[in-house]
């Protein structure tokens, strides 16, 4: 809908929709918000995160942002700055990646997710490795199969962070636990920011700016791999309580 009314030219229409949109989602949660003792404690002590977990987080704001931000930038050139083309794109891999995730869901439930996860951390790096490769004038089947790898490498990876970071989330208080970690991705981005603005003053940019960050951001990617797993966070509890 809105590479529809950006292609249409009637961005008015696309940002009156997206305050209603915002307005009865923010009254939705005000009214199932339940208030209890456990909210009147303070964050940092509702939510217990280590170092490793602290570093990731920051990262991981800056992940987020290159995933939706300028890798969607990067599509967008891609299809010849067409807007509309651009969001059939979105869409139409939202689509078939929801399809094949719900086909082999079951699979990657039954493997072991220690694996699970190093694997994905490798296959995400990765990605950015392919998305520094691709450029317009790429071959049209080998651009639409990059596309494809590049969604599916990084969702698989989203969906098996998710699932450590919620399961921590759940083994504490979970809203205190996702708002620390929401301050420390947006803390990352401050800094991101700062540090790329001072590249860019300094370098300048160039045609090549996009594939050089991305190359840059494949090793960081990596440092996902500290993360410490469920079993992992139990056992050092049970050494601390010794």
């Amino acid at each position: 809908m809105g590479g529809y009314f950006l292609a249409q030219q009637q961005a008015l229409w696309l940002l009156v929709i997206s305050t209603l949109l915002s307005v009865a989602a923010y009254f939705g949660l005000c009214r199932q918000a339940n208030y209890n003792e456990s909210q009147l404690t303070p964050i940092d002590k509702a939510a217990i995160i280590d170092w490793r977990q602290k570093l990731v987080f920051t990262i991981d704001g800056v992940f987020l942002f290159c995933e939706s931000y300028f890798w969607v930038l990067t599509l967008f050139f891609i299809t010849n700055n067409n807007v509309m083309d651009l969001g059939l794109l979105v869409v139409g891999l939202t689509v078939v990646l929801s399809i094949i995730f719900w086909g082999i869901k079951n699979t990657i439930d039954k493997l072991n997710q220690r694996y699970v996860f190093y694997s994905a951390i490798v296959l995400y790096a990765v990605s950015w490795v392919i998305r520094g490769s691709v450029t317009s004038q790429t071959e049209h089947y080998i651009l639409l199969a990059s596309i494809i790898v590049i969604a599916f490498l990084t969702t698989f990876f989203r969906l098996s962070f998710n699932k450590q970071f919620f399961d921590d989330a759940n083994a504490q208080q979970p809203l205190a636990f996702i708002i620390r970690k929401s301050y420390l991705s947006q803390r990352g981005l401050v800094v991101f920011f700062a540090l790329l603005s001072l590249a860019l003053m300094i370098m300048g940019e160039s045609a090549n700016t996009l594939p050089l960050f991305y190359w840059c951001l494949a090793p960081i990617a990596v440092l996902y791999g500290i993360y410490p797993l469920r079993h992992q966070t139990h056992l050092q509890s049970e050494l601390n309580n010794e």
